[in-house]
């Protein structure tokens, strides 16, 4: 059987081995150079692509499948007249498309562009067979200057590290990054040698060194790794994962698999399938200074809160760092504070305070249990009682009955009829210490929930923060939150959002109520009023005053009179979206009715759809139905049936006019 640092050693190659071997075998670990360096320091983030995706190109699939490539390709133009013009990026797309035939790339980049016109999901023509039937192609438009030059290789690194990302792949030279230069030498398909030669020039010329595909790999890691934020962040409490195997310098983490600690730093890797290494603190003086993104995980919480009831178990024996236990055994303690201690089956361990003042300051988690003789647990909500009168230590709580708090400290206290005594948080800056167990009860609950519907009184006056309220009144809105709050007659307050992008944070639960209904429901039939001016959005109303139509939604609006605004749909293809309910009124009913005879006016037209009407001019006939239709003068139409069978679907109200026999 290997032994486990033969297993981690293994891991360690495994895992780390391609990043010395590369392209060819002879690739080493690329560092930032002088044009890196400078990109670096610009201090830029990824911003969005141009999308102008092109539906005229073929689509053909990888040689893995639709959605399958395995990794990108650099091109450039090696077009030097692209330098002299600001237009050259999308001279070089229209042709490229108007010429796709011959060859086509998924994308360009310049120093401020970045422009997708093919579906990565399929291939492109641009670096041979083989090469084209693996990978994404990007392809640079030549440039001039130093920040130019700067900006575009920028541009390259976030398109192709966005490319590399969507597919699940991770940036390495010679397995998913590729020049075509490179593909050229790999594939003999093609005998192009870009970007080499532009790489050259430019940064020689501007920056007195060299670029190649080892440093642009490097650029590519570090953009990749600002779209992959890390996890986890210095001072964060983490866990070492149960298959962990070894640190990214091979040293072995097998013995330190459960372990808890403290994150001192955070550094970008390639190395496994994390993107950052971490040095984490145990607390006890051993430190693991490069442990995987991918063998950490959230710490398990602390089992036991500051000011908790803890009782010692009665196999206790040691505290972490040895002092004897053997003789608190049974004893019940206050938590005063906690720290991480990674002993036996321990993560965590606690300094308790007894009833007699005396201390244990590194009591292991495994060696206590939550005290369940008390009634109320620490971070439990409780309320004073309207008896309670004082605290043990005399202090009046007359002013405080019915209040509601958190528990922050539970003690042990033979008193009255209370064994125990709590610190209660009360939520607005003040606490009370020393209150018996007698004068506390579970908190009556919020009369409104997250999630509820309220509006406000028109008796409010401020929140609770001071904020003036008064110019809501009437206004509803939805609960986002509530807290404890104990002021005048309330003791919680809420967080309302109006949704019109205004909130009140602090309204007390006195100054809400459930709020009124809709006038109109959904599926009612109502009519513009003739003062109606503009929607709530802005949108002109005028133009439809009078108009009848049909209520599809409705949703809360607080603006002007009106709580609640409306979608109303004119049933002609027109709609008024945002209608205020001041702005309504019921429809007006229809002139004539189902079953009644009418005849043609003698100055009809047309009906609402266009067709001549001149020529049933004093006709008389029989309703058959009627619908809304605002048109002219009119906010109904009708279907008109005459005795020889004939009809006229769409009629106009204006046109209609009881008949002479009716």
């Amino acid at each position: 059987m290997k032994s486990v640092k033969a297993k981690c050693i293994i891991a360690f190659f495994l895992l780390f081995g391609t990043v010395t071997m590369g392209l060819l075998g002879s690739q080493q670990t690329a560092s930032a150079n002088a044009v890196n360096d400078y990109i670096m320091g610009k201090g830029w983030t990824p911003s969005a692509n141009t999308n102008d995706i092109s539906n005229a190109l073929p689509k053909y699939a990888y040689r893995n499948g639709v959605g399958k490539p395995e990794g990108v390709i650099v091109h450039e133009t090696a077009n030097s007249s692209d330098k002299l013009s600001s237009n050259a990026i999308w001279n070089e797309i229209n042709y490229m498309l108007n010429n796709y035939s011959s060859a086509f790339v998924h994308s360009f980049v310049d120093s401020t562009n970045r422009v997708e016109i093919a579906d990565p999901n399929y291939l492109a023509w641009g670096a041979g067979p083989t090469a084209n039937s693996r990978y994404i192609q990007t392809e640079q438009v030549e440039v001039e200057g130093k920040d130019a030059f700067a900006g575009e290789l920028y541009n390259l690194a976030t398109m192709q590290a966005r490319y590399l990302k969507e597919y699940g792949l991770k940036p390495q030279l010679g397995t998913t990054v590729f020049s075509h230069a490179m593909t050229s030498s790999l594939f003999n398909e093609t005998n192009h040698t870009d970007p080499n030669g532009y790489w050259a020039d430019m940064a020689a010329r501007f920056y007195g060194t060299t670029y190649t595909m080892n440093d642009y790999e490097w650029l590519l890691e570090q953009v990749y790794n600002q779209l992959t934020p890390a996890k986890y962040k210095v001072g964060d409490t983490v866990q070492i994962t149960s298959g962990a195997i070894c640190e990214a310098n091979g040293y072995d983490l097998t013995n330190r698999r459960g372990w808890v600690g403290t994150i001192k730093s955070v550094t970008p890797t390639s190395a496994g399938s994390s993107h950052y290494e971490y040095d984490i603190d145990y607390n006890n003086g051993v430190q693991s200074m490069y442990v995987l993104e991918q063998d950490l995980q959230a710490a398990p919480a602390p089992a036991y809160k500051v000011g908790s009831l803890l009782k010692v178990a009665d196999y206790a024996t040691n505290e972490a760092n040895g002092y004897d236990l053997t003789n608190h055994r049974g004893w019940t303690g206050t938590v005063k504070s906690f720290e991480i201690n990674n002993t036996a089956s321990s993560h965590y361990a606690y300094y308790l305070v007894y009833a007699d003042g005396s201390r244990n300051e590194h009591v292991l988690e495994q060696d206590v249990s939550l005290s369940n003789d008390c009634a109320f647990q620490v971070g439990q909500q409780v309320q004073l009682k309207q008896t309670a009168t004082a605290t043990s230590d005399g202090t009046s709580l007359v002013s405080k009955q019915g209040w509601i708090g958190t528990v922050v400290q539970v003690a042990v206290l033979a008193q009255s009829t209370s064994k125990y005594q709590y610190t209660i948080d009360w939520g607005n800056g003040t606490t009370s210490t020393n209150v018996l167990e007698q004068d506390l009860a579970k908190p009556v609950a919020s009369v409104y929930k997250v999630g509820q519907t309220v509006q406000i009184k028109n008796s409010a006056n401020i929140e609770s923060n001071g904020y003036d309220l008064s110019n809501r009144r009437g206004w509803i809105g939805t609960i986002k939150s509530t807290a404890v709050m104990n002021m005048y007659g309330s003791h919680y307050e809420y967080y309302v959002d109006y949704g019109n992008g205004v909130q009140s944070m602090h309204v007390l639960e006195q100054d809400l109520q459930n709020p009124s209904s809709p006038t109109y429901k959904v599926g009612q039939t109502v009519q513009i009023k003739n003062s109606a001016n503009i929607e709530s959005n802005g949108y002109d109303l005028s133009n439809r005053r009078g108009w009848i139509g049909t209520i599809k939604s409705t949703a809360v609006m607080n603006m002007y009179g009106s709580h609640y605004e409306y979608y109303v749909d004119y049933g002609n293809g027109i709609q008024s979206m945002h209608v205020l309910e001041q702005d309504l009124a019921k429809a007006a009913t229809p002139k004539f009715n189902i079953g009644q005879s009418v005849q043609i006016t003698n100055s009809a037209i047309s009906e609402a759809n266009g067709y001549n009407l001149t020529n049933h001019r004093g006709w008389q006939g029989i309703i058959k139905s009627y619908a809304i239709e605002n048109a002219a003068s009119s906010h109904y139409e009708y279907y008109v049936e005459y005795p020889n069978g004939e009809c006229n679907m769409h009629v106009l109200e204006q046109d209609l006019q009881s008949s002479a026999s009716n």
